[in-house]
């Protein structure tokens, strides 16, 4: 998260945990949403991730992954990147390149 790669959480909680929400939303046992808000995160793709950046991101993506036991296409019955689609796996320029953009 700390080392300005773009890489953060996509919820910092499930919906009823979030102290402004109290008494506005039940707070009730979600096991699905929090499960959710802390597997989920979002991948920046801004100019400042170039290859070398989205490789540190890959590389560290696949080793929690491996601790976790999850492969990459048997974990909760979707492909961990990006749902199998070519440019999940691909650098930012080979992303851009395939998609028709500038690199």
């Amino acid at each position: 998260w700390r080392r300005g790669l773009g890489v953060t959480r996509l919820f910092a909680h499930a919906l009823p945990d979030y102290p402004q929400l109290r008494g506005r939303i039940e707070s009730a046992a979600l096991p699905h949403a929090r499960a959710f808000a802390a597997r989920t995160l979002t991948l920046g793709n801004s100019a400042w991730l170039d290859d070398m950046r989205f490789e540190i991101v890959r590389t560290t993506l696949q080793g929690v992954l491996a601790q976790t036991g999850c492969a990459q296409r048997d974990c909760h019955g979707a492909a961990s990147a990006g749902h199998g689609t070519p440019a999940a796996s691909a650098s930012p320029s080979q992303a851009s390149a395939e998609s028709g953009g500038g690199g």
